[in-house]
């Protein structure tokens, strides 16, 4: 089986897509399939760049590494290639699939979601990253890709080591030593107060760092909730008025 590496801008959604071009199967059965065989996937939509993810024996790529759907899945979807299956996947009310403007709605309408899961998974990315530069390796559980289990936990300082803060520590208290060496100074309490200082320090400025990280990511929930919301609204509105103009069409009206 080939293995699709995920980059940034990529989303289940986009990648079941392109999957249906190619075996002629629904995105739903095709996603579905998926997360069959990515079990990680079984309780999230969230997928990182670089994660490979196991495809089906369906899926055939002449390079793996650089498929990509972030240029295609932006494009509004053709009505041909979404069957009632997939709307009423994404909570199209089935009853109202026949009024040709709600239908086009519901073709988007899992575009729009997929997207506000994507440009989360792109924020969390950078922040991982920026939280790896910052704070060092991460300690905590990981799943069998390297991704955190808990991305909260992944985030703060106090689960990783070896970032800039604690090279800085050390760096400082490695010239503290060769201060205290070429002066001929003992190594007591002011060595070991320096130490306190210096550690201080460093604490004061990886909470710092941290608070800044976890309120970009909270930034970036809220907006995914936020587009989310926004979308599901228009849901309402759009099968009030296919009601509207169903009941109106059955009425002669």
């Amino acid at each position: 089986m080939a293995n699709w590496v995920v980059k940034s801008g990529d989303t289940l959604w986009g990648i079941a897509t392109k999957l249906s071009e190619q075996n002629g199967k629904s995105v739903t059965a095709n996603l579905n399939e998926i997360r069959r065989l990515n079990p990680a996937l079984a309780s999230s939509n969230l997928i990182r760049g670089g994660q490979s993810l196991v495809m089906p024996a369906s899926y055939s790529a002449s390079d793996p590494t650089t498929d990509s759907v972030a240029d295609t899945d932006t494009d509004i979807p053709s009505l041909d290639d979404v069957d009632d299956a997939d709307l009423q996947e994404m909570g199209a009310v089935p009853a109202l699939l026949s009024d040709p403007q709600y239908r086009a709605f519901m073709a988007t309408f899992g575009m729009t979601e997929s997207q506000a899961e994507s440009q989360l998974t792109a924020s969390t990315d950078r922040l991982m990253q920026n939280a790896l530069r910052t704070f060092g390796e991460y300690g905590g559980e990981v799943d069998e890709e390297g991704t955190p289990l808990d991305i909260e936990s992944a985030l703060m300082s106090g689960n990783r080591e070896g970032g800039l803060y604690d090279i800085a520590y050390d760096k400082a208290v490695d010239r503290d030593m060769q201060t205290r060496s070429g002066r001929g100074m003992a190594f007591g309490g002011g060595r070991q107060k320096a130490m306190a200082e210096f550690g201080e320090q460093r604490d004061i400025q990886e909470l710092t760092a941290q608070q800044e990280i976890m309120d970009a990511y909270s930034k970036a929930l809220q907006a995914e909730k936020k587009a989310k919301e926004d979308n599901r609204a228009r849901k309402l509105l759009e099968e009030a008025a296919a009601t509207e103009r169903l009941s109106n069409a059955s009425a002669g009206i």
